[in-house]
């Protein structure tokens, strides 16, 4: 996990906010099978903090949609407390987006 999130994580991130789509999917493939690997606490307590703030300051649409489209695959390592505590909120914030193609 240590070496994961100081060596690997910002290129993780950073792949989510590509300008090339096949990069940006090839990313969220990864980020479940990280959330599969680490597990349900770091991924509440570590990775969705930062993909609410991402998709927070995110100015392109693109962005907010490819941190969207994370949530269902990491979703599986939820519980279902978690997922509505942590997940719904954020969809529920996507539904009053200003761009269509966001909500």
């Amino acid at each position: 996990v240590e070496m994961f999130q100081s060596k690997l994580e910002a290129l993780f991130l950073s792949s989510l906010r590509d300008s090339v789509h096949s990069v940006r999917q090839a990313a969220i493939q990864h980020l479940k099978e990280i959330a599969d690997t680490f597990g349900s606490q770091w991924t509440v307590e570590h990775l969705l903090p930062k993909l609410v703030e991402q998709y927070s300051q995110s100015a392109g649409y693109a962005n907010r949609v490819t941190t969207l489209h994370v949530l269902p695959q990491v979703s599986g390592v939820m519980t279902p407390d978690q997922i509505v505590q942590y997940i719904v909120p954020l969809l529920v914030k996507a539904t009053k987006d200003s761009v269509p193609n966001v909500r």
